[in-house]
Parts: C-alpha cells; sequence; structure tokens
C-alpha cells in the first residue's frame, strides 16, 4: 500500500515538473511575434505613399485646365510675312534701309543689309530669294596671298572662283558651327555668279567679272554701283573701313576691286592684308515663316526659320472654346506638339490665308509660355476689333510651336496649323 501511494506520488511529481519548464521555451514567441510589425510596417509605408502617386498625377493636368492667358504686346507691321516688302523701293540701299540679323560672328550676331536683287545673280534650285549684304567688315583678309593662280583658278590669280577669300567663305566660314546654326546653313541659297563678257568701267577704273557658284560671295564693282548709288551708304566700318568686292583689276589679274572708306569703288592689289571681308549671300524663301522687328532697332529684323522637326496641331477631340469676359472673349486652344527646344506655343492671326503673299499680321503672341509636355491648352485676348468679326471669312487664326532665341538671334517654329475661333 504504501509502495503504490509513493509511486503515485512521483508520477505526480513529473507531471507537475513538465508544467513548470513551459515558460522557459516561451522567449522564442515573442521574436517570432516581433518580427511580424516589421512586416506590417512595411505593407503600411507602401500603403502611405499611394495618396503621394496620386497627387502627383493630379497636378500633371493643371496646365491644360488651367491656362495662363497671355496678352503680349503687339504693333502691327513689327511682323512681316512677305519679305519682299524689305527690299528697297526703288532698288536702291540708302542709309536707314532694311536690315536682318542672321548668324554670329566673333561671339556677335551679324547684321546684313536688305539689298534688290541683281540680273548678274542667278539661284540655282531656281527659288525666290532675298539678298542680303553684312553690314560691316568683318574681318582684314587679302584677296590671295600671292601673285600665282590657285589649283582651280583658270585664268588670272584675282579670278573670283577658287581664290583665297572665295575659298575661306565657302569653307571655313559657312561650314563653322558657330557661325550659322544648321538650319540657318540650309536656309542659304547657292548662288551662281554671272561673268562680264565685257570690261566695264566705272570712274576711272576697269573692272572684269569672271563668274563663279557659292553660298557666300562678294558683290562685284558693278553690283555695287547699281545697289548703292551713292557713296556714303555703301562705306562701312568693322575691321576695316576698306572692302573687298570679286571683280578683277588690271589686264595681269594682280588687282582687285574694292571699296574705299569714304564708299567710292577703287582697286588693290590683291595682296594687301588691309583690305576686308564683307560678304552677301542670298536666303530661300521658302526656309523663312516671318520676319519679326527688334526692340528699339526701328530697320532690324530677326528671322523665324522653319523647322520641319517640330510640328503643332489641335489636340483631338478637344475643342477651341470662347469665354466672354469683361476685358473681351479669352479664347482656349487645346494643342499638341513635337520636337526639342519647343519654348512658346504661339498663335498668329491675319487679314488674309498664311500662304497669300500679301497677308499682313494682325496679331503675334505667345498662348502658352513654356510647354511641360507634349499636349497642353493656352489662351488669349481676342483683339477687339476682331471680337464680332468671324474667323475663317474676315481672318485667319494659326498656332505654331516656336523655339524663340534672342532678340538678334534667328528663332525656329514648326509650320503653322490653322484654327478655327468660335463667334460670339
Amino acid at each position: 500500500m504504501k509502495k503504490a501511494f509513493w509511486i503515485l506520488l512521483l508520477v505526480l511529481c513529473i507531471l507537475i515538473g513538465g508544467c513548470g519548464r513551459a515558460p522557459a521555451e516561451s522567449p522564442e514567441v515573442p521574436t517570432e511575434t516581433a518580427e511580424e510589425p516589421d512586416t506590417t510596417g512595411q505593407t503600411e509605408t507602401t500603403v502611405v505613399t499611394e495618396p503621394e502617386t496620386q497627387a502627383t498625377e493630379e497636378t500633371l493636368p493643371e496646365p491644360e485646365t488651367e491656362p495662363v492667358v497671355q496678352n503680349d504686346s503687339f504693333l502691327p507691321g513689327s511682323v512681316l510675312l512677305n519679305l519682299a516688302e524689305l527690299r528697297p523701293e526703288d532698288g536702291v540701299w540708302a542709309l536707314g534701309g532694311s536690315k536682318v540679323a542672321f548668324g554670329h560672328y566673333d561671339g556677335a550676331p551679324m547684321i546684313f543689309r536688305v539689298l534688290a536683287s541683281p540680273e548678274t545673280q542667278r539661284i540655282l534650285d531656281g527659288e525666290e530669294s532675298l539678298l542680303l549684304d553684312c553690314d560691316t567688315v568683318l574681318e582684314k583678309k587679302c584677296y590671295d596671298d600671292n601673285f600665282r593662280k590657285n589649283d582651280t583658278q583658270v585664268k588670272v590669280p584675282s579670278e573670283w572662283a577658287g581664290s583665297d577669300i572665295d575659298l575661306w567663305l565657302n569653307h571655313d566660314f559657312y561650314g563653322d558651327a558657330g557661325i550659322f546654326s544648321p538650319l540657318e546653313r540650309a536656309a542659304i541659297a547657292e548662288t551662281g555668279l554671272d561673268a562680264q563678257e565685257a570690261i566695264y568701267t566705272i570712274g576711272n577704273w576697269t573692272y572684269e567679272d569672271y563668274g563663279g557658284q557659292g553660298h557666300l560671295f562678294l558683290l562685284s564693282a558693278g553690283e555695287a554701283k547699281l545697289l548703292y548709288t551713292e557713296n556714303a551708304p555703301r562705306a562701312k566700318e568693322g575691321a576695316s573701313t576698306s572692302w573687298w568686292v570679286r571683280s578683277s583689276f588690271g589686264h595681269m589679274g594682280n588687282g582687285a576691286g574694292s571699296i574705299h572708306g569714304d564708299g567710292h569703288i577703287c582697286n588693290n592689289s590683291i595682296t594687301n592684308f588691309g583690305v576686308g571681308v564683307s560678304p552677301a549671300m542670298n536666303i530661300k524663301r521658302a526656309s523663312v515663316l516671318f520676319a519679326s522687328s527688334v526692340s528699339g532697332e526701328e530697320a532690324v529684323r530677326k528671322l523665324t526659320l522653319l523647322d520641319s522637326d517640330k510640328t503643332v496641331k489641335l489636340t483631338k477631340e478637344q475643342a477651341v472654346t470662347r469665354e466672354e469676359t469683361e476685358d473681351g472673349p479669352i479664347i482656349t486652344i487645346p494643342y499638341t506638339c513635337t520636337g526639342a527646344d519647343i519654348n512658346r506655343i504661339s498663335v498668329l492671326i491675319t487679314d488674309r490665308e498664311f500662304s497669300d503673299t500679301d497677308a499682313q499680321v494682325l496679331y503675334y503672341g505667345g498662348i502658352q509660355p513654356s510647354p511641360k509636355g507634349t499636349a497642353g491648352k493656352g489662351a488669349f485676348l481676342l483683339p477687339s476689333d476682331l471680337e464680332l468679326k468671324t474667323c475663317g471669312k474676315d481672318y485667319f487664326a494659326y498656332i505654331l510651336a516656336e523655339e524663340i532665341h534672342g532678340e538678334r538671334e534667328s528663332s525656329y517654329a514648326s509650320s503653322v496649323c490653322p484654327v478655327t475661333i468660335p463667334t460670339e
């Protein structure tokens, strides 16, 4: 009996001891539980970022839904579509005549005088063009550095084609990326220069013109006489006050025509390093969208060149809208554009279709100063004199995507896209 009692007591102790060892294993459980909040915390962190993503997406359309109304100042005649109007009316350039900024030299914009087109020049691709003659003397350079013909000269060392200046202008100068941008270079037409069959006389001197062709050239003595009938407008300043013309002087070909500092036509030895270069060129009319005035310089204009890599069109399934306000009708235009370096979407309003050579600009200004993407909306205040008129009948509206540069630098733009502005 006693033996059975002690056996039963021993079993109970063993059972009680097993229950007492359980807490020793419990620390392993909190370790596993402690990892769970970290995992949960990561999940919650991901959830927290979702509202930020939604907020970012909601901010993108703001430029489209709330366009800034632009009201650029515009003076009638400050934007010119028909470049022929820049030419002298009587064919003779006078002081105060039209000028155009085009390209750079030695870090500064080059200014060119707009001349009439003489019969002694031919545009080889047959396009309409605008003759520009540099307003300054860019650099001193001899016509030829010796009295021997270059490899491509046929008759005399003062022959224009193949001369030192011809080679410099049409290779080093024309090909220099710091002088002309790719679009400016593409806008310069290749010009054929006619040879004069007979020697001609100006004042006490005789000249002979040899033919040639190139993108850059010098005026001939005859062209300088025809296009500048007086000495004063013919005079130039810069690296030198004397500048070469492309005409040969003298039977031996050791001299070439030049313009003296006071503007009269004379001649110099071809090795004279004191005479400078003042180039001329023809600009293709098809490469220029329009010319706009430079502030503070009434006679100087800058060119906006056509850039085929830029496009703009009306955004599909979005309408051009008109909102009547106390200030006048606000026109909002949805657009889609492509191309690099676009810094303004602009509106252009003309009295005739843009392609009409007699079209005049009635309004020009930005509708979106800095597009943040390829699509957006821009608005402008319709001029008061057009409020009661009908677009497409009384006037014509267009948008274009522009890469605008400084006032004396060429800008680039897409072709224009027609826009129909709603009536009241």
